[in-house]
Parts: C-alpha cells; sequence; structure tokens
C-alpha cells in the first residue's frame, strides 16, 4: 500500500508507525496547531474469518482514540464491507460509524 501527497506539502507530512502490513498513516499538519492523520486500510476479504475482521475493526478503534484528541482522523480504503448491506461485516462496520457519529 502507498499513500502519496505533493512534494511542496512535505515538509508538513510525518509517516505514521503503524506496525501493520494493511494500514498504513500520515501525519498531515495543516496549520502550527491542526493536525490530520489520514490511514489507508485494506480490510481481510471474505476468505478470511469474521475474527480476524473483527481485529481490524478493534485496530480502527484504537487508532481513533489514539489521535481523535490530536487532531482530524481519516480512515479511508478497502473495508470489504459496506454499510449499506446487512451482512455480519456490514453491521461490526456499522456499529464503529455509529460510535464515531455519537462521539463527534
Amino acid at each position: 500500500m502507498t499513500l502519496l501527497w505533493r512534494k511542496d506539502i512535505d515538509d508538513h507530512v510525518s509517516p505514521l508507525m503503524c506496525d501493520d502490513d494493511r494500514i498504513i498513516g500520515i501525519q498531515y499538519q495543516v496549520s502550527p496547531s491542526n493536525y490530520v492523520f489520514i490511514f489507508q486500510l485494506y480490510f481481510p476479504c471474505i476468505n478470511h474469518s469474521i475474527d480476524s475482521f473483527k481485529l481490524y475493526i478493534d485496530k480502527l478503534y484504537d487508532l481513533w482514540y489514539s489521535y481523535c484528541d490530536l487532531g482530524t482522523v481519516i480512515f479511508m480504503g478497502n473495508f470489504d464491507c459496506s454499510i449499506e448491506r446487512n451482512g455480519i461485516r456490514d453491521r461490526l462496520l456499522k456499529s464503529f460509524y455509529v460510535i464515531l457519529v455519537v462521539i463527534l
């Protein structure tokens, strides 16, 4: 996985250590006291167990709680589920989404 940014903002971007081959992240300093934390995700596909999927939902919670007080947190990528469907993976993602909405 890769996250790319323009060379002219290179001084404002710092890679984050996620220690996972399915999650990468960067910190972007928008202003002296304003940060955005961007995480690119690649969740396990449907061929993997639901426990594997739950592990990555837990990692989202951990990342959110680690960075939410420091700035804006953005998760993007392939979640291999949908908030528009109602399978078990979809419901797990929706529960994460609902908690974020309630917190905000």
